[in-house]
């Protein structure tokens, strides 16, 4: 891919996602932090779903590791 133009009017304007990128490329940066917010999401819910079993009295089903 070819670099950006910092002057370009799209990005003075802020016309992308803040790292370079126009909104029609991909951002390898912005995808990084949308999956660390996702997994940060999925272990909450996770902890969420085990205390709420706990306090149903029911076990945990069990994991991918058996």
């Amino acid at each position: 891919m070819a670099e950006h133009d910092p002057n370009h009017p799209y990005l003075r304007r802020l016309v992308g996602c803040g790292h370079g990128k126009l909104w029609d490329e991909p951002c390898v940066d912005c995808e990084v932090a949308g999956l660390m917010d996702e997994y940060k999401r999925a272990a909450r819910t996770i902890a969420r779903v085990r205390d709420r079993m706990r306090v149903l009295g029911r076990p945990m089903p069990a994991g991918p590791r058996g």
